[in-house]
């Protein structure tokens, strides 16, 4: 059971409402998910929407690896949510089921090719805490360029705190048709 109730649009104060309508109007052109969470601090929820936006529609990582790596984020956190969401994007844009398969089950996944890796192995070394490793970083360095390290570094941060936000207030996926995390 979810631990707070999504605002009503009539429930919400001025700040509250001009962010719901902030998101609407972007690219994603609906209200929901993480953001119907986060509107209860409007100031936080635009600033983490804008970040998001950009990193789901505006950043230059190809579909398919962005969505890889938000599902190594959304795995590492068990956030249902974030991965029923990201599962059903990243089937459509080219991420198997058998890499979603493999990161369900803790393994690591077969890699379409060296980006994948990389960045895979950088958001695992993120994720872990502490310092980056330094060949980590040089692979990923090397295989992803300087400007798409940066993307894999803002989606482990940003989907960090989506992940965490679903988590805290206990939202569950409603996504059918996709591999699902397993406890």
């Amino acid at each position: 059971m979810a631990r707070i109730d999504y605002l009503e649009p009539e429930q919400m104060n001025e700040a509250q409402r001009a962010a719901r309508d902030e998101i609407i109007a972007g690219p994603r052109g609906r209200f929901g998910g993480p953001f119907a969470l986060l509107v209860r601090n409007p100031d936080l929820c635009t600033h983490a929407q804008r970040m998001g936006a950009y990193l789901r529609f505006g950043g230059t990582l190809p579909d398919a690896l962005r969505e890889f790596c938000i599902l190594v984020v959304a795995r590492h956190y068990k956030a249902e949510y974030e991965w029923g969401a990201h599962a059903t994007i990243g089937l459509e844009v080219g991420v198997s089921r058998e890499t979603m398969e493999a990161l369900i089950d803790g393994q690591k996944p077969e890699f379409p090719d060296a980006a994948f890796e990389a960045a895979y192995h950088f958001i695992q070394a993120l994720l872990k805490g502490g310092p980056v490793d330094e060949d980590v970083y040089r692979q990923a360095n090397v295989k992803l360029g300087e400007a798409w390290l940066f993307e894999v570094l803002g989606i482990a941060g940003f989907y960090s705190l989506i992940s965490m936000t679903l988590n805290t207030f206990d939202s569950k996926s409603t996504h059918d048709g996709v591999p699902r995390l397993k406890g």
